[in-house]
């Protein structure tokens, strides 16, 4: 509802804008046959600034945004109006003056919208008690969470520790705890001071969820949320911490019959994009292999064995960014800085453009455009003995993107790999079209921010 009501006011804004534009252009022809010509090419031009404004995160109202990112949506905007009127409109309207006009005043009420919107959001806001039993590795790391939302949508009323973990051993510094949160010993303690009506969420560690299911029932009857931890972080933060879901929530969770279905459009889905993508590779490839050759010997693409689902094996092609002998002392992960990658490399990671030969990879059906990054079988063994939960990345194909990809950092390390996983589980468990296509577009500003490595 927030979200719609984000959208709508935005959707006000730009209509109002174009209206305005009329008014102070052609004051003295201002009517409905002004209104009506230019009614449809300001639309779809509106229709795709909705669009860039959701690929720079801009309706995601949990986190504190940028100004930057609103000034480069904006700019964006405009580019791609002109581009849009200039070259590809149908229309005999060249309004270069009238589009400027109305982004101008678009801009400052867009800006002042979203601020306003904020504020009213946190002033008006229902901010509910939370109660923890059961502290996990996740346990500080969801305090901060909590901490850090800019909506102030949760407040902790207490914690317990669980099960051999004393208040004493349990540390937490660098969380940020209110004054008004207390740490308890026990159930009983909270039972026996009355802290129980205090709350309306309870979020419980794994252990506490499998184990006392009985005394959980009793909060829902006392008209209580119940959250196993994993469910709380899925839920307002898109990912599942690995460390803190066990098999019996992944038994719960994982429901891979409801998804063959969507495995049926999913391939269609990469068909529709690998015909849409391919003549780009058709027409990039000369250019990039020129300057592949340029930065040093050795071929233009570079193939390598990765893990697909089910475990199987298959051969990935990517456009060549390393030295020819960059693994001459064996399978190594890459790093920041890293002085294997040649300088057209560099470029190459950053915009993504090495990932286009995976089209090839797409269209044999060893990948998906969405999907987990395909990792390399030297480092699976591994990365399956130290993380839980690792091989759950193989029921589904690898892609292209991913839901880790737009929102963790490049893995380089197996704590890196662990939180990837963690968004991994989650596209798993949630993955539809309306998913894949909030990853596709959110890609585009991944490759625009440069976060590529």
């Amino acid at each position: 509802m927030k979200k719609a009501l984000l959208f709508f006011g935005d959707i006000i804004l730009l209509y109002f804008s174009l209206l305005l534009m009329l008014l102070i252009r052609f004051p003295g022809n201002f009517g409905e046959r002004l209104i009506i010509a230019h009614l449809y090419p300001f639309s779809v031009v509106f229709f795709v600034w909705i669009i860039i404004l959701y690929i720079w995160d801009l309706y995601n109202i949990r986190t504190k945004q940028l100004f930057v990112n609103y000034i480069r949506a904006i700019f964006m905007n405009i580019i791609i109006a002109m581009v849009m009127f200039y070259i590809a409109s149908p229309t005999k309207i060249a309004p270069k003056t009238n589009l400027l006009l109305t982004a101008g005043i678009f801009s400052p009420l867009f800006i002042i919208w979203r601020i306003l919107f904020i504020r009213i959001l946190k002033v008006n806001i229902n901010c509910l008690k939370v109660g923890i039993i059961g502290t996990t590795n996740n346990t500080n790391r969801l305090l901060n969470y909590i901490a850090k939302d800019q909506l102030k949508r949760y407040e902790i009323s207490y914690i317990v520790p669980y099960i051999n973990i004393n208040k004493s051993d349990w540390s937490i510094k660098e969380v940020y705890l209110s004054e008004s949160t207390s740490v308890y010993d026990n159930l009983d303690e909270i039972n026996n001071k009355g802290k129980t009506k205090d709350i309306a969420i309870l979020i419980v560690g794994d252990a506490v969820y499998r184990e006392n299911s009985s005394s959980l029932y009793k909060y829902i009857q006392n008209g209580k949320t119940v959250y196993h931890i994993a469910s709380f972080f899925e839920e307002n933060y898109g990912f599942i911490p690995v460390y803190s879901a066990g098999e019996s929530w992944l038994l719960q969770n994982i429901k891979e019959d409801k998804k063959v279905e969507f495995e049926h459009v999913k391939r269609i889905e990469d068909v529709i994009l690998c015909l849409i993508g391919f003549p780009f590779f058709i027409v990039l490839f000369p250019i990039i292999a020129f300057g592949i050759k340029l930065s040093g010997k050795g071929p233009v693409f570079f193939k390598q064995i990765r893990v697909g689902k089910n475990g199987k094996y298959f051969t990935i092609y990517k456009f060549r960014t390393m030295v020819s002998d960059a693994e001459k002392n064996g399978a190594q992960w890459a790093s920041i800085n890293d002085s294997r990658i040649t300088k057209v490399g560099r470029f190459l990671r950053i915009s993504r453009l090495d990932e286009i030969p995976q089209i090839i990879n797409i269209i044999k059906g060893d990948m998906g455009f969405v999907g987990p990054r395909p990792e390399r079988p030297e480092f699976i063994k591994n990365l399956e003995d130290k993380i839980p939960h690792y091989s759950m990345r193989h029921l589904v194909k690898p892609g292209l993107t991913g839901w880790a990809q737009i929102n963790a950092p490049y893995a380089s390390s197996e704590e890196d790999s662990a939180k990837k996983l963690e968004y991994d589980l989650y596209y798993i468990k949630n993955r539809n079209l309306l998913l894949d296509i909030k990853i596709i577009l959110k890609t585009v500003i991944t490759v625009l921010q440069r976060k590529g490595r």
